[in-house]
C-alpha cells in the first residue's frame, strides 16, 4: 500500500501526489484551468476539456444546427442540445400517424413498421422478424419453421452478436428506396399495417396470430401449461416455472435432480398446442358461436369498495385493509406495516 501523505481539507479524500490533490481542490471551490475556444465551456480537468474539444473538430455524421458541433452518435446529439442549448432536439413526425420521434432512426423504423417492413431476416430461411426477441426465439428453435440453426446453441455470445448483424437489414438504406424522401412522399402508395385478428369475445385486436388464439382461449377458461407429473395447469409461464422449482404448496417433484437439457425439454413438452386447441375449442371463424363459452369472470368481490378479484388472498387483502389491518407485525417490539 502507497503512502497517501496529502489529505484534503473539506473531506476525506487523501492523495499520493500533491497534483491530483490540487485538482480534486478546484472541484470543491470550482476554480476551472481550461476553456473552450469553440463554445467556452470552462473545465477543471485537461483530459475532460481535450474530450469536449474533440466534439468541436471532428467530422461527426449528426451536427447541430445551433453551434455546428458533430457527433458520431444520434442520442449523443440530443443530450448537447438539452444540456447547452437547453431545448430539444429537432423532432422527426411519422407521416402516417403524426406521432413524434426523437432520433432518425427510432423515426425511420416507426415508419417503415407501418408498411409491414420487419428488420431481422435469417440468412438461412429467409425468415424475417421485427424485434430480436422473435428473432432470437427463432434462431433458438422455439418456432416450427423448418429453419435447422443448430449451430446457433453452441455459439458463443460474441459469435451470436456477429450473426444478429449479420441479419440486420440496413435501416437508412431501406427507409430511402420504400419510403422515399420526405418531397416524394405520396402516402396513397402505402397501406397503412393493422392488426389482423380481433377477438370475437371483447373485439381486441391482434397483430400476430399466437397472441390472438391464446387471448382468445383465455375467454374460455383455456392455460397454456399442462404439467406432466401431476397434471396442474397454469395461464403464464412464471407460474409455472414456480411450480415445478418446488416453490409452490404441491406433492410434484418438478425438475429436481434434471439436467438444463432435460429441463429445457420438459419445459417445451409441457406446453400446450395452441393450434390444435383453438381449432379444437373454438373452432374456424364460420362455425363460431359464442353463447357456447362462458367468459371467465372475476369470482370475488369487495364488500367495502365493490373491486372484482380474480384471487382469493388479494380479496381477503383489499377488504382487510379497509378496516385499517396491516399485514406485517414485527415479533419484538409489535410494531404493524402495511
Amino acid at each position: 500500500m502507497k503512502k497517501r501523505p496529502f489529505k484534503c481539507t473539506l473531506c476525506r479524500a487523501t492523495f499520493v501526489q500533491r497534483g491530483n490533490l490540487d485538482k480534486h481542490m478546484d472541484r470543491h471551490l470550482g476554480r476551472t484551468r481550461f476553456t473552450c475556444r469553440y463554445c467556452n465551456k470552462k473545465f477543471v480537468d485537461k483530459k475532460d476539456h481535450n474530450k469536449h474539444v474533440e466534439i468541436h473538430t471532428r467530422n461527426g455524421k449528426y451536427k447541430c444546427h445551433l453551434c455546428k458541433s458533430s457527433f458520431n452518435k444520434e442520442r449523443f446529439m440530443c443530450i448537447h442540445y438539452s444540456v447547452y442549448h437547453k431545448t430539444k432536439a429537432p423532432v422527426f413526425t411519422c407521416r402516417f400517424c403524426r406521432k413524434e420521434l426523437g432520433t432518425k432512426f427510432q423515426w425511420s423504423y416507426h415508419e417503415l413498421r407501418h408498411t409491414g417492413w420487419r428488420y431481422y431476416k435469417c440468412q438461412k430461411c429467409d425468415q424475417e422478424y421485427s424485434t430480436a426477441a422473435g428473432f432470437s426465439s427463432h434462431i433458438d428453435g422455439l418456432y416450427n419453421t423448418g429453419c435447422n440453426i443448430n449451430a446457433a446453441k453452441n455459439m458463443t455470445s460474441k459469435e451470436r452478436k456477429m450473426f444478429f448483424k449479420k441479419c440486420r437489414k440496413n435501416m437508412e438504406l431501406e427507409h430511402a428506396l420504400i419510403l422515399g424522401n420526405e418531397i416524394n412522399f405520396d402516402e396513397n402508395y402505402f397501406k397503412s399495417k393493422k392488426p389482423k385478428y380481433m377477438c370475437r369475445f371483447c373485439q381486441k385486436e391482434h397483430e400476430s396470430k399466437l397472441r390472438w388464439a391464446c387471448h382468445e382461449l383465455r375467454h374460455t377458461g383455456w392455460k397454456y401449461y399442462q404439467c406432466l407429473n401431476c397434471n396442474h395447469e397454469f395461464l403464464e409461464a412464471s407460474g409455472f416455472a414456480n411450480h415445478i422449482k418446488g416453490k409452490t404448496k404441491t406433492d410434484c417433484p418438478g425438475v429436481c435432480g434434471m439436467t438444463k437439457e432435460e429441463t429445457e425439454k420438459f419445459r417445451k413438452d409441457c406446453r400446450k398446442n395452441w393450434k390444435s386447441e383453438h381449432a379444437r375449442i373454438l373452432g374456424n371463424v364460420t362455425n363460431f358461436d359464442e353463447k357456447d363459452f362462458e367468459v371467465t369472470k372475476l369470482k370475488f368481490k369487495c364488500r367495502f369498495c365493490k373491486k372484482e378479484h380474480d384471487s382469493k388472498f388479494e380479496w381477503a387483502y383489499d377488504e382487510l385493509r379497509h378496516t385499517g389491518w396491516k399485514y406485517y407485525k414485527c415479533a419484538k417490539c409489535g410494531w404493524e406495516s402495511v
